[in-house]
């Protein structure tokens, strides 16, 4: 089983924009070789001059159940675009969270990329609009604006909207030539209060185990 991290799924509007910490979004995630998948994204903190995310990824599989927390740090400056500066890994095997090396949160893998999507705003977006639509998804019936990137073979649409913040995101479809470039994430529902796993105060440096893992997710 191969699973990019899931770096490039930031479509919050507004960096000056009042993020509750535990508020979030829950999703359901849908690939060839991965179903029963939840997904979620939440805020750990805000302030004046940094944001925290962090997602939960959990599989229920009877035959490889999976669970992977990844948080990342940025730094809010005005007028500016928000800079990505620290990232952290847990998964449930791990004892302690661990410290993504600064390279891994630039790094290039080919089609669409981290930058095409980390907080941009909506007029960063406006030269992809498709148009407004109505469609269904397990939250239910909502009106979103539909994009549309592609990159190396890899097309990306994704419908936002207003009414999903702080995250934004109400689905994504990803289609490419490459497996790991095909799968589905539609909003189930959103959520408050929720708790962090990762505490950077804890974190470690990324050991041989973490390094693995990075490997077997295919994030090298």
């Amino acid at each position: 089983m191969k699973i990019k991290l899931l770096l490039f799924l930031f479509f919050i509007f507004e960096a000056s924009a009042n993020y509750r910490v535990g508020s979030g979004s829950v999703y359901n995630f849908a690939s060839q070789d991965v179903q029963n998948t939840e997904l979620s994204i939440y805020i750990t903190d805000s302030s004046f001059t940094n944001l925290g995310i962090e997602y939960f990824f959990s599989t229920k599989s009877e035959l490889l159940p999976f669970s992977m927390w990844q948080q990342f740090q940025m730094i809010l400056e005005p007028g500016k675009p928000l800079h990505l500066v620290d990232g952290y890994l847990q998964t449930s095997e791990m004892k302690k969270p661990q410290i993504m090396p600064k390279e891994m949160l630039n790094i290039n893998q080919g089609g669409v990329q981290l930058s095409d999507f980390l907080f941009a705003a909506e007029a960063e977006l406006n030269p992809y609009l498709i148009g407004e639509e109505n469609i269904e998804i397990p939250a239910g019936s909502i009106k979103a604006k539909h994009y549309r990137k592609t990159r190396d073979k890899q097309t990306v649409d994704f419908w936002i909207s207003e009414l999903a913040l702080p995250i934004g995101l109400v689905k994504l479809e990803s289609k490419g030539e490459k497996p790991d470039h095909n799968y589905v994430i539609e909003l189930k529902n959103l959520a408050e209060n929720i708790k962090k796993k990762i505490d950077p105060i804890d974190a470690t440096a990324l050991d041989e185990e973490g390094k693995k893992f990075l490997q077997k997710m295919n994030f090298k």
